[in-house]
């Protein structure tokens, strides 16, 4: 019954962070995106995901539109068109796309097995969608029976234990780095939401000489008080890259390129957690290691173990939530045939009072609207108890048919809803 809804993804399960990065959306570009869809294909439903590794399209449309949706993201993103870009296309369809974004969603299909971040980014995705208004009752129904889904894995599995993401696995990295040096100096660039993840990391595992910077000086104040780092001046921060020995940036905006200044010891570890990357390979030219998203994929692996252990009760539990959703599609194919019937129905009533309501008193006609209006719910109530069962059985379609012929119902102007 989910055959309508359609996956278009460029993750990193076929292409490198070198690709991936060509089509990196920010969030004006992908509410520009959302419109284009909308105006130059005709995809009236879609949600539109772009993160570190991945840019992903779940749309509803009766064809795949696997082509045209590269063509728009290629002219979006100022790249020609070309076939090279279809060998890193995954496109899905049907329980196959939801299981794609369920298992997303909650980190499955992340390079850091249950990453925890995934699931903030999607519901980021779907307000997007929401805001653009390219989500309707097929997608709004799909993503409430997701985060379901989610407060089920949480609640009834440990996939969700221990701590999995870019910025965590990073500040691995780090510790392991200080163990062989003492001493060493870190600095951590961009303190958004992941700048402040690794900074709480960091302040967990009581790594010391550590100093921060942002473009938004009140922030880094604000950690400074919160962790006790040094903040260094954000205008002054490229020029004293060679005081420390570990960089770890997170800040989008800022290219940190390679100076001759720079000594052939210091830093000696970049961490570069932007995508597109920020950080300039010619670092490697004087003994810098530079490690990006790609590269920090299998850091946590006790964490990954756990999860792993955990995946049969999470299928599990996807194909029970993947029953509910598709009974709910098969019952809105026959919730125009009941509206049509209760309105039906609610005319006659309404024609019936209307010849006797000289007759009776206001407290009588009281009387009768309820006894009246309890009557259509009785009613009605019978042939939908039997529209439900015939889902089950496989027949609803006959059922349906039946039922606006015996009462002569016609069909609604505006189907509502996209089986």
């Amino acid at each position: 019954m989910t055959n309508d809804l359609k996956l278009f993804s460029i993750s990193h399960y076929k292409a490198t962070v070198s690709v991936r990065e060509k089509f990196s959306l920010n969030n004006l570009e992908v509410k520009h995106f959302l419109q284009k869809l909308k105006e130059v294909l005709s995809i009236e439903e879609a949600i539109v995901l772009s993160t570190c590794n991945r840019v992903e399209v779940y749309y509803v449309s009766k064809l795949s539109q696997t082509k045209d949706i590269l063509k728009l993201l290629c002219a979006l993103k100022c790249l020609i068109p070309s076939d090279q870009y279809t060998q890193y296309i995954e496109d899905k369809e049907g329980d196959n796309a939801v299981e794609h974004l369920f298992s997303t969603g909650i980190g499955v299909n992340s390079l850091l097995l249950g990453d925890l971040q995934i699931y903030g980014q999607l519901k980021n995705a779907y307000q997007n969608a929401t805001d653009e208004n390219m989500c309707q009752a097929f997608l709004h129904r799909l993503m409430h029976t997701f985060f379901h889904f989610h407060k089920r894995i949480t609640n009834e599995t440990s996939f969700k234990k221990g701590i999995s993401s870019n910025g965590y696995a990073a500040v691995k990295v780090t510790d392991e780095f200080c163990k062989y040096k003492t001493d060493t100096k870190i600095l951590i660039i961009g303190l958004g939401e992941m700048g402040r993840d690794v900074c709480q990391y960091l302040h967990k595992k009581e790594i010391k000489n550590v100093s921060i910077t942002n473009r938004s000086v009140n922030r880094a104040l604000q950690l400074k008080e919160l962790f006790g780092f040094e903040v260094v001046d954000y205008e002054q921060h490229m020029n004293k890259l060679s005081e420390f020995d570990v960089v770890i940036t997170s800040a989008h905006h800022e290219k940190i390129v390679y100076k001759p200044s720079i000594t052939t010891t210091s830093p000696q570890l970049i961490i570069d957690l932007c995508s597109p990357r920020t950080v300039s390979p010619e670092f490697n030219k004087i003994g810098t290691k530079v490690l990006n998203i790609d590269d920090l994929g299998l850091q946590l692996d006790e964490t990954i173990k756990l999860r792993k252990s955990e995946l049969s009760k999470v299928n599990k539990i996807f194909h029970e939530e993947l029953i509910k959703f598709n009974s709910w599609l098969k019952e809105t194919y026959f919730t125009p045939t009941v509206l049509l019937l209760k309105n039906a129905l609610e005319e006659v009533r309404k024609d019936s009072l209307a010849t006797f309501k000289k007759e009776f008193n206001s407290s009588e006609l009281e009387a009768i609207e309820r006894v009246s209006n309890r009557m259509i719910q009785k009613i009605v109530q019978l042939p939908t108890l039997q529209l439900k069962e015939a889902c089950k059985q496989g027949n609803v379609a006959t059922l349906n048919e039946a039922l606006k012929a015996l009462f002569m119902l016609e069909e609604p102007s505006i189907h509502t809803s996209k089986i």
